[in-house]
């Protein structure tokens, strides 16, 4: 019992013995070396601070992806055709709106605060969700809405604000607005649209200025997923490049970049859903569910490394996850498609 007492005081001891051999060390050490000391101390913890608060910021944990309750409601079902419409169009920029509205707004085109894009995933994720909502509002404006004008806001929104380029700096809008002025302006021409159709409905006699038939269905599908126009495939077909085919910092831009565009593709699915169960029940509900879960797991996935993996390496290969995936909703959004065509 002595010898474990003795050796506790001993281990007691022993922070007190390393502060005054610290003490003496830093007492012996001439002025100039404790300075230099004290700023590489303080130095490398303010460089881990501002590391650490970069790759939070990165890690594109923010904002939060979850469906909008309003895009899921079983009330959708009872909407007006032409607000059924409003409904999909509010849905295909529901993500670019909520990137818009975040902190730190447009990130591709912040060249002067991230020269390198070394805080690159939030970028990508931001360029995924413009690819799938430019593809997405143009095929609706195309495909269901009675629109001829060129001047009509819904045509200008669709063919020139989001199709702007993603990477205008605001300082070169001399001539030409800057990417989120752009982007502001067409989503409020989709709204300045919608609003319009929602009017429009309030008429003693109100025109229809949206007509979804049951081959409009299929074609909403197939501008997703259809092997050569949905826009789902880009994204899918850089989740599936061989490894000897892509740069190693460039695996984590082909997760976020899926992303971005999963997200798009979930919500215009789910409003979809929403406002015509009993029509699309024909195609089995269980295959665009799945699709919907799949597109759901590829917009929050999310981990701290990305990693290449192969063959078998311990390294998780995360790409292929999430090429997983799309493959999962690609693949049951076919099958949703084909039982809807017969």
């Amino acid at each position: 019992m002595s010898k474990i007492l003795g050796l506790l005081n001993l281990l007691a001891g022993i922070p007190g013995q390393i502060y005054r051999l610290s003490e003496w060390t830093y007492n012996f050490l001439p002025e100039k070396l404790k300075i230099v000391i004290i700023s590489v101390f303080v130095t490398s913890i303010m460089f881990t601070l501002i590391a650490y608060s970069g790759f939070q910021v990165d890690r594109a944990v923010y904002p939060t992806n979850p469906v909008n309750k309003f895009f899921e409601q079983k009330e959708n079902a009872n909407l007006s055709e032409n607000n059924k419409g409003a409904l999909l169009y509010m849905a295909a920029v529901h993500q670019l709106r909520k990137e818009m509205d975040t902190s730190l707004g447009w990130c591709p085109n912040d060249k002067a605060l991230n020269p390198f894009s070394h805080l690159d995933n939030r970028c990508q994720r931001q360029l995924g969700v413009r690819h799938g909502a430019r593809r997405a509002v143009i095929a609706l404006s195309e495909e269901i809405t009675k629109v001829g004008e060129d001047e009509h806001p819904l045509t200008k929104a669709a063919h020139e604000g989001i199709s702007s380029s993603p990477y205008r700096w605001a300082w070169m809008g001399l001539f030409e607005g800057s990417t989120e002025e752009e982007y502001e302006n067409a989503i409020a021409k989709l709204d300045k649209f919608t609003q319009l159709v929602i009017d429009n409905d309030n008429l003693d006699q109100p025109k229809k200025l949206v007509d979804i038939r049951s081959t409009d269905f299929v074609t909403i599908i197939d501008i997703i997923a259809d092997e050569k126009r949905g826009f789902l495939q880009e994204p899918y077909g850089k989740l599936t490049a061989r490894n000897n085919e892509i740069l190693y910092f460039k695996l984590d831009d082909t997760v976020y970049y899926a992303a971005g565009s999963a997200l798009v593709a979930r919500d215009l699915l789910v409003a979809l859903k929403s406002a015509y169960p009993e029509d699309l029940d024909r195609g089995g509900m269980f295959n665009l569910d799945v699709a919907i879960d799949a597109l759901s797991a590829a917009g929050r996935y999310n981990p701290y490394w990305i990693s290449r993996g192969a063959d078998d390496s311990m390294p998780k290969d995360h790409r292929a996850k999430v090429q997983q995936y799309m493959s999962d909703a690609i693949k049951y959004l076919t099958k949703f498609r084909d039982s809807l065509r017969t």
